[in-house]
């Protein structure tokens, strides 16, 4: 929802007007763009819509506009008079036209007065808001408008009451500009709106500098004192709770430096403890491709990441905080010497509203080496190893991130009551606050929590990396019962574990999940620290906390990839909801499935499933298990196929059709099914283009390679398109700590297919065999289990995973009344409670604050 603090000079990207006048009344069209929270690229070129402007002979005026076509939707009144008395009286509309909660604000004060129920809007009896300012207001009512309808609001405005009416037309898939899937640039990198859907406008208004209204319109906003990009965090107070000062230190922090889900969990967690009323700092690398994007007053912005958006985009208000000595070790002669390397501090906030300082060593204006020479976190395109250019290693990078995150907040006199850590990359930071600052006033009382992502790294380094990276003598720590790596005693050089140090002197670790932190216990995926797990003072600090998902990042509500948002409610209860067509509670979902289909060339049908695979191809993800379901959904279907959109193209005759996204060093069996369905395809299409018969086997193949799009790269609108449109996501992993695709698969109106392990056993719920269309009577007695949310499968052969889908597939095919009602209805479908507010991951987490800190 946007609501009119988001307003800004930008939310108005263009304005333009035909006039006709008469004695009372003017009316003008406007073209706005109102979704602030778009790129310039896609503000240019968003949809846009109708806006009427009257001005009546007692010298009041209105401005009234809508947005529809399921999209994030403004309904603003604004009113001025003479003497600036005014009262919004009522606003009705049916329920069923918004998805979410409409609000009221009054502009300029950009301050929402009330929240309140639509159904109730009618039956007023005192006006909703009454304003004397002596600036001409603007009342907003902000929700999201789906379905036609009318929209009537009453406002007085000196003691005059006049009366609104609009109609709202149906949602119309005229106004999306459908993909071409040979088109430039590719359906994903753009909107998926046309550009211009009104008629015959082209006078363009020039707009007021600071509120971006039109210079002539009369109206005034308050120049925004946020930036409009940042999505501020809206604090809910609780008396009750206690409040902590919380530090996060890691690698990684999406949308501004991501590489998986560890970037994720930081931001999620990071701003629901924002909400909840916490102080929350985020410590971070000054990645030099940051930097390049960053504007700091030098023009250095040339370079761009290459996934994801720019950093001037989710950066903000980067400014030079602090210069100061890190610790720091260097080899001279053969031996480790001490010395200090300069470094910096930044303070800036990202776009989802989390402060954080990042640091980096201090370098020359214009060089990218530090002033000692040193070249951490500079050169390359990424986070890990110089991104992907060698020009650092990243344990001596992240040994030195870990120490200068501490002598930075010593320095600063911050006394957090948690420092939280994240993966081997910052763990380093428990060992050194015991060894070096435990005599900093005020940190006697913080508590260490490590959280444990991924055990695939346990940071292994030699007692002189350590010391050369951490400014700090191995000598204490080079023993069996601290950090010692014992399968190394007698080596030489011997080895520390940074993970093994870190969660012998933290004072709680928690994985990610509980079935992950109880498979760890049992020594499961730990490989040598199993020993470690078995100690009772280890298991005494292990905790199991379920992560979540950002719901409002996450939302297929407001999503401003898609183009057509849908939810759980809508149009359930709409009254012209025809009871045989259960098909159309997705609607916005079909049309999201028909664009995707379109977009990557597969044939267009709302028959047949969409499976779908988001993932890194790494042997940990089941890639043996991720191509079994592709060949298992080319293969030929059972019953005849799937009627296409066009009634004079073939059925498909494939089980389902497969969408992959992902890229990973274990992706070569993916890319020779992708060059031999490219051959297939031409071979098909013969030397003229047109279509040669094959035989059956090839016939077959060939099916199969149309309705299947691989896609080695990872880009996130594509993989939001993809779980907007995808029926079943398949989540085949061999161990998943937690899992993020499976919650952002249930939230996108998905039924997940996953192996039963780690976060995926805590969040997906068998709902174990279904009947075929043929067993009538099993077919129309059976109920699924009340907690089933998906397809779960315990084994790692083809079959099982065969099995798996086969059930998936049965269900949406012969029992689609029950699929929709499980998505929309189960309170573990789209209704599930799986973003970080909910009890089972912040609200864990606090408790478990509360415990450890006195």
């Amino acid at each position: 929802m946007i609501n009119s603090s988001n307003l800004s000079p930008h939310s108005f990207e263009r304005h333009s007007h035909s006039s006709i006048c008469n004695k009372n009344v003017i009316c003008r069209m406007n073209y706005i763009c109102n979704l602030s929270l778009q790129t310039p690229t896609e503000r240019k070129c968003s949809r846009v819509f109708d806006a009427f402007t009257a001005a009546a002979s007692h010298r009041q005026s209105l401005l009234f506009s809508r947005t529809v076509v399921n999209k994030a939707t403004n309904i603003r009144v604004h009113a001025s008079s003479s003497n600036g008395s005014y009262q919004l009286l009522s606003v009705s509309a049916p329920p069923s036209l918004f998805l979410l909660p409409p609000t009221v604000s009054l502009s300029p004060t950009s301050t929402p007065f009330e929240s309140f129920n639509v159904t109730r809007f009618s039956s007023l009896s005192s006006p909703l808001l009454t304003s004397s300012l002596s600036h001409p207001p603007s009342y907003t009512a902000n929700g999201l408008l789906c379905r036609e309808g009318t929209v009537s609001i009453d406002l007085a405005v000196n003691g005059s009451v006049t009366t609104i009416i609009n109609e709202v037309p149906k949602a119309s898939s005229n106004l999306i500009a459908w993909p071409d899937p040979k088109g430039e640039p590719e359906f994903w990198n753009r909107s998926p709106f046309r550009s211009n859907p009104g008629e015959g406008v082209d006078i363009v208004e020039p707009v007021h500098k600071d509120t971006g209204l039109p210079s002539s319109s009369g109206f005034s906003l308050s120049a925004p004192a946020r930036h409009a990009s940042v999505r501020h965090v809206s604090v809910r107070s609780n008396p009750s709770r206690r409040k902590f000062r919380v530090v996060h230190v890691a690698a990684e922090l999406a949308p501004v430096a991501k590489v998986g889900g560890l970037g994720d969990v930081v931001s999620g967690l990071a701003r629901a403890s924002l909400r909840r009323g916490h102080d929350v700092l985020v410590i971070l690398p000054y990645y030099s491709f940051l930097e390049d994007e960053v504007n700091e007053g030098a023009a250095n912005a040339s370079h761009t990441k290459p996934k994801g958006r720019r950093a001037a985009e989710t950066l903000h208000n980067v400014r030079h905080f602090l210069d100061f000595d890190v610790p720091k070790g260097y080899i001279w002669d053969g031996e480790v010497k001490y010395g200090h390397l300069p470094s910096s501090a930044f303070s800036a906030m990202t776009s989802d509203g989390v402060p954080v300082i990042l640091i980096r060593p201090k370098r020359d204006p214009g060089s990218r080496e530090g002033v000692t020479g040193s070249r951490i976190f500079s050169g390359g395109s990424g986070i890990y190893n110089g991104g992907g250019s060698g020009s650092y290693n990243d344990i001596e990078a992240f040994l030195y991130f870990s120490r200068a995150a501490l002598e930075f907040l010593a320095r600063r006199q911050i006394t957090p009551q948690v420092l939280h850590l994240h993966d081997w990359h910052s763990a380093a930071a428990a060992m050194l606050l015991w060894e070096s600052y435990a005599n900093v006033p005020g940190w006697c009382n913080c508590r260490v929590v490590l959280t444990l992502h991924n055990l695939e790294n346990t940071g292994e380094c030699t007692g002189d990396q350590f010391a050369v990276g951490a400014g700090f003598p191995s000598t204490s720590l080079a023993t069996q019962e601290r950090a010692l790596d014992e399968r190394t005693i007698g080596h030489n050089p011997e080895r520390l574990s940074i993970i093994k140090g870190a969660l012998v002197y933290c004072s709680a670790a928690v994985a990610v999940s509980p079935s992950f932190a109880t498979e760890i216990a049992r020594g499961q995926h730990v490989g040598w620290l199993r020993s470690l797990f078995q100690q009772n003072e280890i298991k005494d600090k292990l905790h199991g906390i379920i992560n979540g998902i950002d719901t409002e990042l996450w939302d297929p509500r407001t999503d401003p990839v898609l183009p057509a948002n849908f939810s759980a409610e809508f149009p359930a209860n709409f009254p012209g909801n025809r009871r045989d067509a259960p098909a159309d509670l997705l609607y916005g979902k079909s049309l999201c499935k028909k664009y995707l289909q379109r977009g990557l060339g597969l044939p267009e049908s709302s028959e047949v499933p969409i499976v779908a695979v988001i993932s890194r191809l790494a042997p940990q993800k089941g890639v043996h298990l991720i191509e079994a379901g592709m060949r298992w959904c080319g293969r030929p279907d059972d019953s005849g196929g799937y009627k296409t959109a066009d009634p004079a193209s073939p059925p498909i005759l494939t089980k389902a059709q497969f969408v992959l996204l992902g890229s990973g060093h274990s992706d070569r069996i993916f890319r020779d099914v992708a060059a031999a369905d490219a051959r297939c395809k031409k071979e098909a299409s013969g030397r003229d283009g047109a279509d040669v018969k094959l035989g059956e086997e090839k016939g077959m193949s060939l099916e199969a390679a149309r309705n299947r799009s691989l896609t080695f790269s990872f880009n996130e609108a594509l993989s939001r398109l993809i779980f907007a449109a995808a029926d079943i996501v398949l989540v085949p992993s061999l161990y998943e700590p937690c899992g993020l695709t499976q919650l952002i698969a249930l939230r996108y109106g998905a039924l997940p297919v996953v192996r039963r392990t780690g976060g995926l056993s805590d969040t997906v719920f068998d709902l174990g065999s279904v009947p075929s269309a043929t067993e009538e009577e099993s077919s129309r007695s059976w109920i699924p289990p009340i907690e089933g949310n998906g397809f779960c499968f315990d084994g790692t052969t083809p079959r099982d995973v065969e099995e798996a889908l086969s059930r998936a597939v049965q269900l949406y095919r012969t029992h689609k009344e029950t699929w929709i009602q499980i998505v929309t209805k189960s309170k573990n479908g789209m209704r599930m409670e799986c973003g970080w507010d909910a009890p089972k991951s912040q609200g864990r987490y606090e408790e478990l604050y509360d415990k450890l800190c006195p």
